[in-house]
């Protein structure tokens, strides 16, 4: 296949010009600039809705570890002292809507948060990149998050916390919001 404006055009629905490789399989190319339904041009709220499993993301930074093993480095009964805290959501929703989003979509998400500290931060990082429509608050449940430990020339180790991820099903889907989108990404 060669390189050729994508399907969404030689530009981003916010003005920057885009070529991109295009798939060679045309049924699977995301088409933005129209939704047909029974042969009528229909106008949707939302490019896209990406709904599924979210997390919270918590990465400390670890201070004075070039060099170390993961051993030396976190050793029982010792105080190991931090830099910052860098504190983003992840997930398939977060990744892909946040992406889009950034490329200048529309985006609603559709996920499950607890209601507790995780869960309201969840919310409002998502919602500085889209609509938060379609989150639905689970009562009594804890989000779900992860500690990424990444210390410098160490590969990753995830301390993971499912939570309401283990609790999404489709009935948080919202059948109404998703008549509002073009394009219904599940992940």
């Amino acid at each position: 296949p060669e390189l050729q404006a994508s399907a969404l055009g030689s530009k981003l629905p916010n003005g920057r010009a885009v070529a991109s490789y295009r798939s060679p399989y045309p049924e699977t190319a995301l088409d933005f600039s129209r939704c047909n339904q029974g042969g009528n041009q229909v106008t949707r709220r939302y490019d896209v809705m990406a709904a599924g499993l979210v997390c919270l993301d918590l990465i400390p930074q670890f201070l004075g570890a070039a060099g170390r093993s993961i051993a030396e480095l976190l050793r029982p009964g010792t105080l190991v002292e931090m830099g910052g805290l860098n504190i983003s959501t992840g997930g398939p929703v977060s990744n892909t809507g946040i992406g889009l989003s950034r490329l200048g979509h529309a985006v609603c998400f559709n996920t499950l948060v607890g209601d507790d500290a995780f869960g309201n931060l969840t919310l409002e990082l998502l919602g500085r990149d889209g609509s938060t429509d379609g989150v639905r608050v689970a009562r009594g449940c804890a989000s779900s998050y992860t500690v990424v430990v990444a210390p410098p020339g160490i590969d990753r180790i995830f301390l993971h916390s499912p939570g309401t991820n283990h609790a999404y099903d489709t009935d948080a889907l919202d059948p109404d919001l998703i008549a509002q989108c073009r394009v219904f990404h599940f992940g």
